[in-house]
């Protein structure tokens, strides 16, 4: 019965490899085999993907009109949204768009819903002509939902055996370590363009765009889809909006580590970073006397956000004053007072500590020379 539901496999294991080097799953013979490999980053990414370590591997036997799909996940960021038709289905599309549920599959989760199996015996479906077509095309993949990502948290393009990665592509525009002043009116926009990739297998090649702090890519600001399109362009004042959530101040300079990525929706590669140095656009105010100030009455988006169990709020003032700032959360209930004194003009930070608040998201306001400003931030525990 286990062979038959597909769960054995040959493994070979090296000197170097006492775990397995190379591996491969006992499947019955069909006419074609598909696979997709489940990740974050194949999700259609218009926001930053989930920082969780899920992932998996789906294989498809095609035989006739009728496709067998099994295959696992694990390391979701949280519980497998059940409530959404079972959590994980087949979806018609190309790489790099979302389209419709076509078919249920039938998940065998783990008790803390977090990872799970698609057995064989459970996930064979019959195929209309139109789902035959898009199978033949690469235009099916399987998504996973969780129920803090109820859009998908991992996805795969189901592509037919066997599946190469694409070539990568390598930034060409702006140069490696090109300085971008942003500019008093951080007017007008930058692009950035990398080399156009091929896939051995002739499947659909999308592209995406990272961009980070750090050369290691830990500290990503920016991650989205940019399609067929081998360009990604950003508008200054955006670009300006992103480094001051960041934390970086008006008139700061920060290096930016960015790479261009080409998936044809299962696997894909990356170039290698480049940087550019962005720096802020400086901010100038006139106080009441008719003086400039070099500084403006602002709220930064706290740093960072989500966070957990502490945050950094960062705000100025254009002259000295009584300043309050404080939390409240979704019902309108302060639970915190973090200042409520004179304070210079000029930058300032504060820390908040929120090891005895429940997560959820919570409103900052500052309140200054008459005047009010308000951010939201989200505490995870």
């Amino acid at each position: 019965e286990h062979l038959f539901d597909r769960g054995f496999y040959i493994n070979i294991h090296s000197d170097n490899y006492n775990n397995g080097e190379i591996r491969g799953q006992l499947l019955p013979v069909a006419q074609a085999y598909f696979s997709a490999k489940l990740d974050g980053l194949n999700q259609v990414l218009d926001m930053m993907p989930l920082q969780a370590p899920s992932n998996g591997t789906v294989v498809g036997e095609w035989t006739g009109n009728m496709v067998t799909i099994s295959g696992s996940f694990s390391g979701l960021s949280s519980p497998l949204a059940t409530e959404i038709a079972g959590g994980a289905h087949l979806h018609t599309a190309m790489a790099g768009s979302n389209g419709a549920v076509a078919k249920v599959l039938t998940v065998d989760s783990s008790v803390d819903m977090m990872s799970g199996e698609f057995h064989a015996s459970s996930n064979m479906f019959e195929l209309s002509d139109d789902e035959l077509e898009a199978f033949g095309m690469g235009g099916v993949y399987v998504n996973v939902h969780s129920e803090e990502a109820p859009s998908g948290e991992i996805r795969g393009q189901l592509l037919r055996e066997l599946v190469f990665f694409p070539d990568a592509p390598m930034i060409e525009s702006p140069g490696d370590g090109t300085t971008v002043d942003l500019g008093m009116d951080s007017s007008g926009s930058i692009s950035v363009n990398w080399t156009t990739s091929m896939d051995a297998g002739m499947n659909e090649i999308v592209y995406l765009w990272e961009a980070s702090l750090d050369e290691d890519f830990e500290n990503t600001l920016v991650f989205l889809n940019t399609g067929s399109e081998a360009m990604f362009s950003i508008n200054k004042a955006e670009l300006d909006s992103i480094m001051s959530d960041a934390g970086v101040m008006s008139g700061g300079s920060v290096t930016l580590y960015h790479r261009a990525y080409a998936s044809n929706g299962s696997v894909l590669a990356h170039g290698d970073a480049q940087t550019v140095t962005v720096t802020r656009a400086v901010s100038t105010s006139i106080d009441e006397n008719g003086l400039d100030s070099p500084y403006t009455f602002a709220l930064d988006q706290n740093y960072p956000n989500p966070f957990n169990p502490s945050t950094q709020i960062r705000f100025s003032v254009p002259e000295q004053g009584q300043v309050t700032l404080q939390i409240f959360d979704m019902t309108g209930r302060m639970v915190a007072e973090l200042l409520n004194e004179s304070m210079p003009a000029g930058v300032h930070t504060v820390q908040f500590d929120a090891q005895s608040v429940a997560s959820g998201m919570y409103v900052y306001r500052l309140n200054a020379l008459g005047l009010s400003l308000t951010n939201k931030m989200t505490l995870i525990k």
